[in-house]
């Protein structure tokens, strides 16, 4: 056995194993394993279940944020090993040496080009919000989004450098989400009814987000109504529908999905 500064190496059967720490991804402990004789890369969840792919820098499923430096620079460190085949723990294994450095450095690249983005909103005081709807990436470097999605980057690269205060409400620093105030709100619109008008009038704009809001604030006091459930799940669809034509991004629309089944036993009568 042989140790190599942070590479861990050692034969069996004559053949020589690298194990190179690739920080960044699935977590700061991540490890592919590099068959340099055999040009063959092991890289078991580091490029996740698309190949190649816009990274998913925080998942839905309440991993920790994952270092957009750091995975740049695992990247460079794979596309250095130059590799023949890609055996990844999602699928098949992808061949082509000259598409895989491609790929991966696309997949850099565009990494490197929403964490650049991104900060130099920041740095310009752009809001959280603009830069998730503005940072958008070029032909060049256009990915799937399919587990991760760009705007979703922007968010986690803000979070991991400025953490969960994103400089636009005092509100936020405090233990009263807005939502507390929803069922006032309601009542000051004239109740559900007005706002599902209103809901209405933003769906007919194409703003499914907006339109949401609304039926939210009416749910809040009127979370039995069945007027804003078949609203609700009117928007659900519709987002759904839009996520499936956008490129189908695993989450997103697992979640959109669920969401909209607990929507539809919410209006199914019960025996």
């Amino acid at each position: 056995m042989i140790r190599n500064g942070e590479k861990y190496e050692f034969v069996s059967g004559g053949i020589t194993f690298t194990v190179l720490p690739t920080p960044g991804a699935e977590g700061d402990d991540n490890l592919v394993l590099w068959l340099g004789d055999r040009g063959a890369l092991f890289s078991g969840d580091f490029f996740g279940p698309l190949f190649p792919m816009v990274p998913s820098l925080f998942t839905l499923r309440g991993e920790k944020f994952r270092d957009p430096g750091a995975y740049i620079d695992s990247l460079s460190t794979l596309i250095e090993l130059k590799p023949d085949i890609i055996l990844p723990s999602h699928f098949d294994p992808i061949t082509g040496a000259d598409q895989l450095k491609a790929d991966m450095t696309r997949m850099r690249e565009a990494t490197r080009y929403i964490h650049d983005q991104t900060l130099a909103g920041m740095n310009t005081g752009k809001s959280l919000w603009q830069l998730m709807e503005d940072v958008q990436l070029p032909p060049a470097l256009a990915l799937s989004e399919g587990h991760g999605k760009v705007s979703w980057n922007v968010r986690s690269i803000w979070e991991h450098y400025s953490t969960w205060f994103h400089f636009d409400s005092t509100t936020a620093l405090y233990n009263v989400p807005v939502r507390t105030i929803y069922p006032d709100l309601s009542e000051l619109a004239g109740g559900a009814e007005r706002l599902l008008e209103r809901a209405a009038t933003k769906l007919d704009a194409g703003n499914m987000e907006q339109a949401l809001h609304f039926i939210e604030v009416a749910e809040s006091s009127a979370p039995d109504n069945l007027d804003v459930q078949r609203a609700k799940l009117e928007v659900l669809e519709l987002m759904l529908d839009r996520a499936y034509e956008n490129g189908s991004n695993y989450s997103e629309t697992g979640w959109l999905g669920r969401q909209v089944d607990i929507t539809i036993e919410r209006l199914t009568p019960s025996d």
